[in-house]
């Protein structure tokens, strides 16, 4: 699978560049799930990396601020920049757990203009167009590579917890089972 994965950035208050990272995914059903991604999206057959990177931030962002920015009446931009950093990632689907992927991610950077100044913001994406029917809601946050260190560090910290709990369930059950 090819996903581009596109690093929104600006200056932040502090003079730090900081990131556009997704931390919340909500499903229309409730369901939630921690992120701790930049916006990435997967590539078209035939698509071009940059042409993936604009689609991205047009469907995830920018389509979805469009009422923010008619009140606002400066309509976001996107400026994609040309340099993409190429690497291959072999681990474990999220999306189909057991189940190990080899991903080809292509990294790029953009230039978002008229996204929300706040630290973060939500962003909905519906399954129709009436907008009716919600598919999810995205939370983003503006994050320094430390801060967005110090949360993915946790992040496998609280992972690592729920899969030997799981574990020690699963171990718990089999003995109380006789051992089959």
């Amino acid at each position: 699978m090819q996903v581009t994965k596109v690093y929104c950035q600006r200056d932040g208050p502090s003079g730090e560049t900081e990131t556009l990272i997704e931390v919340l995914q909500t499903f229309g059903d409730g369901r939630a799930r921690e992120r701790l991604l930049p916006l990435s999206e997967k590539m078209k057959v035939g698509e071009e990396v940059l042409e993936t990177a604009r689609r991205g931030v047009e469907e995830e962002l920018i389509g979805c601020l469009a009422e923010t920015a008619a009140l606002l009446g400066d309509p976001p931009t996107v400026e994609v920049l040309p340099d993409v950093t190429e690497l291959v990632e072999d681990e474990v689907s999220p999306s189909y757990p057991g189940l190990r992927c080899r991903y080809r991610l292509h990294k790029v950077k953009a230039i978002v203009r008229g996204l929300p100044d706040e630290p973060s913001f939500e962003t909905k994406e519906y399954k129709d167009a009436a907008k009716k029917v919600l598919k999810h809601t995205l939370k983003w946050a503006w994050l320094t590579d430390a801060k967005l260190a110090e949360m993915e560090k946790a992040k496998k910290e609280k992972d690592d917890a729920e899969k030997k709990a799981k574990k020690e369930k699963g171990e718990a059950e089999k003995q109380a089972a006789g051992g089959k």
